[in-house]
């Protein structure tokens, strides 16, 4: 499952890596997907990443780092970016907490979802000026 995730390059959900593991490994159960996740998140090997009102998506990449969520597909994808300020310990100062780490998520449209609103407004305004 993690040369599966690793080779996915993208943040899959435990049906899509199920599917490609299937490739691989004829008659695996999705159900034996979720128990070798769930086992490789508790082990540290793998991060999950949570969506609002969307599946559970599964990330190899552990060190800390950025992810943007397209609100209306549920793509998930890295920032490409490292934080200028030092937010955990401006948060450990700001409120006394010892951080341990941190997780951040912009959230969206992806290009394609924003290429598909853009179009469908266009078709909207030409039938309005019908």
């Amino acid at each position: 499952m993690l040369e599966e995730l690793a080779r996915a390059g993208n943040h899959p959900t435990a049906d899509e890596l199920h599917r490609s593991v299937r490739r691989r490994i004829d008659g695996v159960s999705l159900a034996t997907v979720y128990r070798g996740l769930d086992a490789l998140v508790r082990q540290g090997h793998v991060r999950v990443i949570e969506t609002a009102g969307g599946p559970r998506r599964f990330d190899r990449t552990l060190e800390d780092h950025y992810h943007v969520v397209c609100q209306r597909c549920g793509r998930v994808g890295d920032v490409g970016l490292r934080s200028r300020v030092p937010l955990e310990s401006t948060v450990a100062d700001a409120c006394g907490f010892r951080v341990l780490g941190h997780r951040l998520s912009f959230t969206g449209l992806c290009p394609v979802c924003a290429d598909k609103g853009k179009a469908a407004r266009q078709l909207q305004d030409g039938r309005r000026r019908q």
